[in-house]
């Protein structure tokens, strides 16, 4: 899955926690031998993904964060 796609539906791809990086291999090996997604995608969800609260992307949060910290006189 490509992030776009994740962007477009207000999730964002982190990157896999270093404890979970092996389990990851195998469920990725698994899915390229098989074609079943399920299991990737649980996995996935579940250390690797998470939505972006609002729907807003990272750089459109960061840009009102800044802004808000101007306005506010913290910059």
């Amino acid at each position: 899955m490509a992030n776009h796609v994740f962007v477009q539906n207000n999730a964002a791809m982190r990157a896999v926690p270093v404890e979970e990086r092996e389990n990851f291999w195998h469920k990725l090996v698994k899915f390229y031998e098989t074609g079943q997604q399920d299991d990737l995608n649980d996995f996935l969800y579940k250390t690797s993904i998470g939505i972006m609260q609002g729907g807003l992307t990272m750089e459109k949060t960061r840009e009102i964060e800044e802004r808000n910290r101007k306005w506010l006189g913290l910059e």
